[in-house]
């Protein structure tokens, strides 16, 4: 005997308002049935009694799982740009909730504290971030716990705890600072050195002449790194790879062409050019007076 085809539990859905707060809904047979509040707690249980689902739970049973969905549901629709893609914050925050995730996914979110949190701080730190990207992530996870106590789904004591939490401080921890890379001097560049001015934005990692995904595979895989060259997805050269170098690679990639390596002459190459134009306007001249 066949298996029956599996139910299809409708959606909790989110219907934007420009007045007032958005209203959650199902749909259940073609018909629309209006829940309240998106995101409000009234709104999940008449949502559960209709679909059939199990209450929500009580504060004592939200895991950090649990208070991830809760954020996520919110922040695929909140963190989007212009164009309607989700923004590099996003990105940031979901690079926030995977060590959240790793660290204490089946934890009680209630029993989730300060300590836990400096114990991913630490994991950070041994993994080669430099400080303020750290701090950034920190308050990222923060965030995440804020948005889930005004949904009231685990106690305001949560969040108050892990603020107690301060971010660390230049030269306090094991912490890589950003190091900003200097020129080379120019009494150190070799004679007859071939200069090349390249444009210092350029999110042209590899030098192909081209920002595209290439590019994008090399910032990637250089992420958090600290004392980062420009090769390594450094655009801003603020000696990290971080967010903002992923932002400039997009802006590039839908908007800027990138500017072309020029070569600069040396000194002697221009004085010969400049030599060779003056002959040939002056031959030019006497064969017009001629």
């Amino acid at each position: 005997m066949p298996a029956s085809p599996k139910r299809r539990v409708p959606k909790y859905r989110r219907q934007k308002s420009k007045t007032g707060p958005d209203r959650a809904f199902v749909e259940i047979d073609s018909r629309r049935h209006y829940l309240g509040e998106y995101g409000s707690p009234d709104s999940r249980v008449k949502y559960a009694e209709l679909v059939g689902k199990p209450r929500p739970q009580s504060f004592e049973r939200i895991t950090v799982n649990d208070v991830l969905v809760a954020f996520f549901d919110y922040a695929g629709e909140y963190y989007r740009d212009r164009t309607g893609e989700l923004s590099v914050e996003y990105t940031h925050y979901r690079l926030a909730g995977g060590w959240l995730r790793r660290a204490a996914g089946s934890t009680a979110a209630a029993d989730f504290g300060p300590k836990r949190l400096k114990s991913i701080r630490a994991s950070m730190i041994k993994a080669g971030w430099t400080r303020k990207y750290i701090n950034g992530q920190m308050q990222r996870i923060r965030n995440i716990f804020r948005h889930t106590v005004s949904e009231e789904l685990i106690p305001t004591s949560v969040h108050d705890a892990l603020n107690t939490v301060t971010g660390l401080r230049a030269g306090k921890s094991a912490a890589k600072e950003s190091t900003r890379r200097q020129p080379v001097p120019i009494e150190d560049v070799a004679p007859g050195t071939l200069l090349t001015i390249a444009e210092p934005d350029a999110a042209d990692w590899n030098h192909d002449g081209q920002v595209n995904s290439l590019d994008l595979s090399t910032r990637n895989a250089s992420h958090g790194m600290a004392s980062a060259a420009h090769t390594d997805g450094d655009r801003d050269r603020d000696g990290d790879v971080d967010g903002g170098d992923f932002l400039n690679w997009q802006r590039q990639y839908f908007a800027e062409p990138v500017t072309p390596t020029v070569a600069v002459p040396e000194p002697v190459g221009r004085n010969m050019i400049a030599a060779g134009l003056g002959f040939l306007l002056l031959t030019t001249n006497r064969r017009s007076l001629a």
